[in-house]
Order: C-alpha cells, then structure tokens, then sequence
C-alpha cells in the first residue's frame, strides 16, 4: 500500500482561493466607492446650491460680492469632500459645479483609471 501526501495540493488551493478572494474584495470595494461618490456627488452640489442660494435669500450673503460667495460655497463643498469647480450666482439664482474623488484603492493609483474615480455634477437653485 502506497501512501500520498497531499497536503501540498490543499495548501496551494486554499491559498489560491484566499488570494482570488482578497483580488474580488479589493475590485468590489472600488466599485463600490466609485459607484457611490457618483450619485453623491449629485446629491452635493445640488446641497451647496440650496444653501447658498437660501443664504443670498435671507440676505446674508450678498450676490454683488462674488468672493465672499464662492468662499463660502467652496467651504460648504469641502465639508462634504468635494472642490468647488465653476461658481455663477446672481439675485435670483445659483448655479455650481462640484468634483468629487471617490476613496478607492486601486482606481486612484492606476493612470488609465483615475478619471472613473472622478465625479462632477452641476446643481442650480433659486432663491425662495
């Protein structure tokens, strides 16, 4: 009777499956990630634009000081991660552009993906 080891056999399988899982876990989190900043990123500008066009409403910001405006959008973007690209408010109006980057771990780090990691979104608001 001849006996086989085979615990060589099972070692490299559940290594190779342990490293098949981590591969999926890592690629399925930057789905994730990229997947969600993409429709948050919507929900943030459209966010910033109400806050801002609620505060030229109430008069605390005044639409004929540009600065003092597009500082305190660019602070309210940078709350939610953010960064302000194109600003225009007016007496009746606010319109933003936000980018956002998601927080992945791959995507970022990889030159052909990094634009899948960027999301933009434009909002426009009026005052009430």
């Amino acid at each position: 009777m001849v006996r086989t080891d085979e615990r060589g056999l099972i070692t490299g399988f559940v290594i190779r499956m342990v490293l098949g899982l981590v591969i999926a876990g890592v690629v399925l989190f930057d789905l994730g990630a990229v997947a969600v900043n993409f429709f948050s990123v919507d929900q943030t500008a459209g966010s910033v634009a109400e806050a801002i066009a609620e505060q030229i409403a109430t008069n605390e910001l005044d639409p004929s000081d540009p600065r003092a405006v597009r500082k305190e959008a660019r602070k309210l973007a940078k709350e939610d991660g953010a960064k302000l690209i194109e600003f225009e408010a007016s007496s009746s109006s606010v319109t933003i552009k936000l980018e956002k980057e998601a927080p992945t771990l791959i995507v970022k780090r990889v030159p052909a993906f990094r634009d899948w990691g960027r999301a933009t979104a434009e909002a426009r608001a009026s005052g009430t």
